[in-house]
């Protein structure tokens, strides 16, 4: 009986640093999980300064883009003064053309 009681003790004492072992490890899984949820985050942010050369040309495009655009503005501003003027000019041709007889 005290053989056993002493293997009984032994196979409690084997499962109780078991069980402290396996907390130390889902402890140190959580702390990776977190390291590894924090590297990716800080991955993503440098990641769009990696490929400068590919930066540089997404900047050129959105330069040109808007030099494009702006052109494209004055031409419209341009287009719209003329449609005024030329209505200004219609109305005052229009106001100084006597009435004809009926």
């Amino acid at each position: 009986m005290t053989n056993e009681l002493r293997n009984r003790s032994i196979e409690l004492k084997e499962l109780r640093e078991k069980d402290l072992e396996q907390e130390k490890h889902a402890k140190e899984v959580d702390v990776l999980r977190k390291q590894v949820e924090f590297l990716a985050e800080e991955n993503g942010k440098l990641v769009g300064h990696q490929n400068l050369n590919q930066k540089i040309q997404y900047l050129v495009k959105l330069k040109k883009e808007n030099t494009k655009l702006i052109e494209d503005n004055e031409k419209l501003r341009l287009e719209v003064y003329n449609l005024k003027e030329n209505g200004k000019k219609k109305s005052d041709s229009l106001s100084s053309e006597p009435m004809g007889l009926n």
